[in-house]
């Protein structure tokens, strides 16, 4: 019997476009879902629009035609804030948007899954590759794997998520690696020394900043840095210094003057989501977070968010000297980079 995926061309790939509706009239697709998205994150439809590549006029009749079609309104003008005002998504907007992108999610996977299963039996062996991956970065990788998978679906990839240090620490132990994504360039720098990194394969991916959350019964007032001494919270809950979370969080406090006030309130975990893990099984505590993870932290308020000029943790990628399947690894990891991933990358809260 001949095989399925005999004649799969390795520049073939699958898309899948997602599209909501209410009474036949389209009300979120992928341009519209990444605007509300945008405009979530910036609070602005100006800034939105310049996140998107469009102009302003496009984003606001985008937004208008989303309004109409939904039936009642996904975005409202903010008063007061920072900038003065500005556009905000409603409750009723970010509802759907959370349903368009966990429906989208899970199409995706499903479709990956699907035809992988129909091309598995190959005259080639599948080859399989290892991708080693900061945990903070969990939910946008599996997106992005989906759609890899798509593209590539001859091509197997188990990705493998930790604390970057940790990982690097079992990558210099000879555990089988072919692309690694850290976020601290740090744990790549310690690779490099041990001559372990393709030479030339190094890459940004994206950048992320710091947001201080506390438990949501807690009542504060912390707006800056230098109220946090003053916040009755029993704990501060933040990530070992060790690891990139903890890293950048040590550093931010010391700049402003605060950690060692801090210091005996303070509980170190393991990484970025034990931080979260920590705060959800605790009353008032205080912690510091990737802005990234604010997605999760439904449970948690947020007290605000660091300034990416004062905090920019960088997350880089590259590939193993060890790769088995180095073209693979190169095909990953351009994937990663391309435009097409930093729209996820910036859907998924960094910055990109």
């Amino acid at each position: 019997m001949a095989s399925r995926g005999k004649h799969w061309r390795g520049d073939w790939s699958v898309a899948v476009r997602l599209q909501i509706k209410r009474r036949k009239q389209a009300v979120l697709d992928e341009r519209s879902a990444d605007l509300l998205a945008a405009l979530d994150q910036t609070g602005s439809i100006t800034l939105a629009a310049r996140l998107l590549g469009i102009s302003y006029r496009h984003a606001w009749l985008l937004l208008r035609e989303t309004n109409a079609s939904a039936g009642e309104p996904l975005t409202e003008a903010a008063v007061g804030g920072k900038r003065g005002g500005g556009t905000q998504l409603t409750e009723a907007g970010r509802s759907a948007l959370r349903v368009f992108r966990d429906v989208q999610t899970a199409i995706r996977k499903s479709a990956a899954k699907t035809l992988q299963v129909v091309l598995q039996h190959q005259t080639d062996e599948q080859p399989t590759i290892h991708l080693f991956a900061a945990i903070s970065l969990q939910e946008v990788i599996g997106e992005l794997l989906a759609e890899y998978s798509l593209a590539y679906p001859t091509v197997s990839v188990r990705a493998i998520f930790g604390a970057s240090n940790a990982l690097a620490d079992q990558i210099l132990a000879g555990s089988p690696a072919d692309v690694f994504v850290s976020a601290s360039s740090d744990e790549i720098d310690r690779l490099v020394a041990a001559g372990m990194i393709r030479r030339g394969s190094r890459r940004i991916l994206a950048q992320n900043g710091l947001a201080v959350v506390a438990t949501i019964d807690m009542p504060t007032g912390a707006r800056r840095p230098a109220d946090l001494p003053k916040v009755s919270a029993k704990q501060f809950v933040v990530a070992d210094p060790t690891c990139p979370l903890g890293h950048y969080t040590a550093d931010y406090l010391q700049a402003a003057g605060v950690y060692d006030r801090l210091r005996p309130r303070l509980v170190q975990v393991d990484n970025s989501r034990a931080v979260l893990s920590a705060l959800r099984d605790r009353k008032s505590a205080v912690g510091v977070i990737f802005g990234s993870d604010l997605g999760n932290a439904s449970r948690l308020q947020t007290l605000f968010r660091v300034p990416l000029g004062k905090v920019e943790a960088s997350y880089e990628g590259a590939i193993l000297s060890s790769a088995n399947s180095p073209k693979q690894a190169k095909s990953l990891l351009d994937f990663l980079a391309a435009r097409e991933a930093r729209a996820c990358f910036q859907r998924c809260g960094f910055v990109a």
